[in-house]
């Protein structure tokens, strides 16, 4: 093993490398895209828009596992490009992101969508006011308990480069439908960052910071309002995604060489823990979805040539 990370808070970041990893590929998506979100409900995958070659919203595909098919059900929300996805009791929320039609950062909150009440995507636009600043190119899987939170990322209003980065951290709590404001991330606000949560804690990772890869963590404790920072970790790229499998975060893709590597991270131990395998395509900006316990890689952008790729994956146990 080799340390990563000098002792921080009592804490070190050890990279260690595991087992080789068994990718398939799945039937490809009918839209390429990149910046998009995945989630997962009631058993079903959906991939919702972002970023592809068209105009307006890009579509949602839904997965039939055993058919190994997608079909196009319907279009993605207004805000669907780098917003954050979150669901609860049957209805998928789209926070923050990229307003595809007006291109402009969306500083009206979200939309959600009922599955329970429509097979097809029926976008509403979520009750209250809006957050305090937009969250553009910050997506990820942020939701804890009733409540999702916007971190960091780019806003209209300001001029988009470190250190005007949005360092305010909104919430909205998707049962009272009220928005309040976290802890500030200020000094170590970014763009392009992975984030994905642990139990009560959200932890981001790499990302935009002084125009260079951020080469840190961030991780905040919803319970305590608090953020601890650690710096000098291997996995700094931008654009890189991030998603919980039981206790682990899985962590990975993004911008040139890293396009193609995953690995895990223990919040418990702080190790990182990089797969032996490698994704057969190097992507950034894509997403990331369990289903069935079993990681999936959802097409994105083509890590060299910034092409939008419609390449799905799957890591096999």
């Amino acid at each position: 093993m080799r340390k990563l990370l000098c002792t921080m808070l009592g804490i070190v970041l050890i990279a260690s490398v595991a087992a080789v990893a068994d990718w398939e590929e799945l039937a490809p998506l009918n839209v390429a895209r990149g910046n998009h979100s995945a989630v997962v409900v009631d058993g079903v995958l959906y991939v919702l828009g972002g970023e592809w070659d068209g105009d307006g919203s890009a579509s949602v595909e839904q997965y039939d596992a055993v058919a190994n098919t997608w079909t196009v059900i319907g279009p993605g929300a207004p805000n669907d490009a780098g917003a954050n996805a979150g669901v609860y009791d049957g209805v998928i929320y789209v926070m923050g992101g990229v307003h595809i039609e007006n291109d402009v950062i969306y500083e009206g909150g979200g939309f959600m969508w009922d599955t329970r009440a429509s097979a097809t995507p029926v976008w509403v636009e979520t009750p209250g006011g809006g957050p305090t600043m937009g969250h553009g190119d910050s997506p990820g899987p942020t939701m804890v308990g009733t409540k999702i939170y916007l971190l960091s990322g780019e806003d209209e209003d300001i001029d988009n480069a470190w250190p005007n980065y949005v360092k305010v951290v909104d919430i909205y709590d998707v049962v009272t439908g009220e928005w309040t404001t976290g802890a500030s991330i200020e000094p170590f606000q970014r763009e392009d960052q992975g984030v994905g949560v642990i139990g009560t804690k959200i932890v981001m990772m790499g990302g935009e910071f002084d125009d260079e890869p951020a080469m840190m963590v961030n991780i905040y404790d919803t319970q305590m309002n608090t953020w601890t920072h650690f710096e000098d970790v291997s996995i700094g790229w931008e654009k890189i995604r991030m998603i919980a499998i039981g206790d682990l975060l899985y962590v990975g893709t993004g911008d040139g060489s890293g396009g193609n590597l995953m690995y895990t991270l223990d919040l418990f131990t702080m190790e990182i823990t990089r797969l032996a395998g490698r994704i057969p395509s190097r992507v950034a900006e894509c997403a990331l979805a369990v289903l069935d316990g079993q990681l999936i890689v959802i097409a994105g952008e083509e890590a060299a040539s910034e092409e939008l790729i419609p390449n799905v994956y799957i890591l096999r146990d």
